[in-house]
């Protein structure tokens, strides 16, 4: 990555939130700092935002910060455009820190700085561990501005949802969109009490259900699960309108960013909450990514 860069993440009141900026600056020249954080959590996240703040007031960065919403999606989309209209962007060294950011903000983020040209690499701070909870209330699903895909007139829906400790939000995304079929992607391994958590929960939820597959990714290797993904997307691509979903580990939003990119006619889908355990995480683990979107 040439030098200097901007880093552009959205705030969090977790640990890792400032602990991962903090590590991305020690790693990197940087320049700029833009953070974005929502208007519904201003007040848990403005301690960490003034620190950050802080920091780059002492390493003479330069500090920007904007407010989205949850609610108001076209608001918050106007905003993101603007912000990355700027010439400043055109070309340059981007390093997106996606540790913390709703997978909404992530495509979008993720779309306009390509219309930039940025060069853009992405990083994860892994937590130490989670709560017992992380999010209640699921809200109705929404397609995301531009990466909506191409739905063909006469053909099923099938909904690829890579899962994740809330399972509500999965049985939310079936119950709305009432697919014909769903491929339902879990992560593999132990990691943060995975298989009681994710995948039993999931076995239990969908008892009952009819035309559906479960298989396992690794979202913590190099591609994400990209290449598993795929796979199973291959034999039904020609049938069925496919929607997209990522509820679990963050970087499989990379994945499914990268599937969309590759096939267009696959469409992006979030399913907002609107409850966020306030002790979310703990502690800042390894990171994942530094590398080329």
């Amino acid at each position: 990555m040439s030098k200097p860069v901007f880093i552009v993440a959205v705030a969090s009141w977790e640990q890792r939130f400032l602990e991962g900026i903090k590590r991305d600056i020690e790693r990197l020249e940087c320049e700029r700092i833009v953070i974005f954080y929502y208007s519904e959590y201003s007040n848990k996240t403005v301690s960490n935002r003034d620190q950050v703040r802080a920091i780059c007031e002492m390493g003479n960065i330069v500090y920007e910060e904007y407010q989205l919403s949850f609610f108001n999606t076209i608001q918050s989309w106007k905003l993101l455009c603007e912000v990355f209209s700027g010439i400043q962007w055109n070309g340059r060294s981007v390093l997106l820190d996606i540790s913390t950011a709703p997978r909404e903000a992530i495509w979008n983020m993720l779309f306009l700085l390509e219309v930039q040209n940025a060069l853009i690499e992405y990083v994860y701070h892994r937590p130490v561990s989670y709560s017992d909870w992380l999010s209640r209330e699921p809200g109705k699903p929404r397609l995301i501005y531009r990466q909506s895909g191409i739905m063909q007139l006469g053909r099923p829906t099938c909904l690829l949802i890579v899962t994740g400790f809330d399972s509500d939000r999965t049985l939310q995304l079936i119950n709305y969109y009432e697919p014909k079929y769903s491929l339902i992607a879990s992560q593999a391994g132990e990691q943060y009490a995975n298989e009681r958590e994710n995948v039993e929960n999931h076995l239990k939820m969908l008892d009952g259900y009819a035309d559906y597959e479960t298989f396992n990714i690794d979202a913590y290797s190099d591609d994400h699960g990209l290449s598993g993904i795929k796979e199973k997307i291959a034999p039904i691509f020609d049938k069925y309108n496919i929607l997209a979903a990522s509820i679990g580990p963050k970087p499989s939003s990379i994945a499914l960013y990268k599937l969309h990119r590759e096939f267009p006619s696959i469409g992006l889908v979030y399913t907002p909450s609107y409850e966020f355990n306030e002790e979310y995480s703990v502690g800042i683990a390894e990171e994942i990514g530094r590398a080329h979107v």
